[in-house]
């Protein structure tokens, strides 16, 4: 659902951190549009950018968020999919004759409307001056381009208010162009679509990844894809915590990469746990001596082994995290907090589907304070 931002949102959200078809300008790569906003101000609505691959395609869905995040059954479902802020400004179509050629709507994120937002605050007023917008790439490698002109059109303030309540009908009202949603709506989307988010592709593949082909995997995106790109290998030994990295924040693209990274950072942290293992094994044996025999121990009662948590507990886990902080979204729990405390209740495990349904409480515990 699309609300009033404002100039000042577009600021916020770009410290915090899109074309489509119809009505939506759609531009290719390499093309450059003119536009004029029929908008003071533009409006924000929030959505999911979610990315499968079904029957070998890689298919992209954009799934409009709900208001209330306990509402949402893509959150309740992954984590791989936060909600993005956009923007959206309704613009009349210059053509290369400075003529007014029908009206569509720019949304975007930060990348298009931080550069307007800066102009509005100087200019105040972004609807007397031209926007060009061009596109460069596609995917992931994307870039825009944004930049604000003098007119070519001799339109005022009060000829562009005519004009919108001429051309801007109900089709083009804020609420249908984003409508409200709901768990209902989200999850028959996907459905539709043939996606399954309850289920991560990068752990599945690391599942069935051993580590040298783990290592051999070149970066497609980020800092180490850049002129030759540098396998995970590579980045292992030069940067381990952008490993870590990877697998902790980068869970909207890479699924091979996170994957990869996943294997290499299951065989550091194994590495850790035996040097520590061996060092204290060969401390103890110091301070005993070279002649001290160990005392014959009566073989203990093999333990009980608790049940591993399902997922439908770290479900429930994850959707009583994000009711406990609905109303206090600022202190919600940064990721590395929420590792460490997996960590701290899983005896040094660091996947939740490792933990025993008794960890898995004591942990939820912790991070809702009960």
């Amino acid at each position: 659902m699309a609300k009033a931002g404002g100039w000042g949102e577009v600021h916020q959200a770009s410290r915090e951190q899109g074309a489509g078809g119809g009505v939506f300008l759609s531009i290719g790569d390499g093309e450059t549009v003119r536009l004029r906003s029929l908008d003071e101000e533009p409006r924000s609505y929030r959505i999911h950018h979610v990315s499968r691959e079904v029957n070998g395609e890689n298919v992209y869905v954009p799934v409009p968020a709900t208001d209330a995040a306990d509402e949402s059954y893509v959150l309740e479902k992954s984590r791989l999919y936060p909600p993005d802020k956009r923007f959206a400004l309704r613009c009349l179509v210059i053509d290369e004759n400075d003529e007014v050629d029908g009206v569509t709507v720019l949304t975007g994120g930060v990348q298009i409307f931080k550069p307007l937002s800066g102009f509005a605050e100087r200019h105040k007023d972004i609807r007397l001056f031209d926007i060009e917008v061009t596109r460069e790439g596609e995917g992931l490698r994307t870039k825009w381009s944004v930049n604000v002109s003098p007119t070519s059109v001799d339109l005022n303030l009060q000829d562009i208010e005519e004009m919108a309540e001429q051309m801007l009908g109900p089709e083009l009202a804020w609420d249908v162009l984003f409508p409200p949603t709901n768990y209902d709506e989200q999850r028959d989307i996907l459905a539709r679509a043939g996606i399954d988010i309850s289920v991560d592709p990068a752990e599945e593949l690391a599942e069935d990844m051993d580590l040298e082909d783990a290592r051999a995997i070149k970066f497609d995106f980020g800092k180490y894809s850049q002129g030759r790109a540098k396998t995970v290998g590579e980045v292992e030994n030069l940067d381990p915590r952008y490993i870590d990295f990877v697998v902790r924040e980068c869970t909207t693209q890479g699924y091979e990469i996170r994957a990869a990274c996943q294997v290499v950072l299951d065989h550091i942290r194994g590495k850790q746990i035996r040097s520590k293992a061996s060092t204290a094994k060969s401390s103890t044996a110091k301070s005993r001596g070279r002649r001290s025999r160990p005392a014959i121990e009566k073989p203990a009662e093999e333990p009980e082994v608790e049940p591993k948590a399902s997922k439908s507990d770290r479900a429930d886990l994850q959707a009583k995290i994000e009711a406990a902080f609905e109303e206090d979204i600022d202190n919600f729990p940064d990721p590395a907090d929420i590792v460490a405390a997996i960590k701290k209740h899983g005896n040094g495990k660091t996947k939740l589907r490792e933990l025993t349904v008794k960890q898995l409480e004591s942990l939820a515990a912790e991070i809702t304070d009960g």
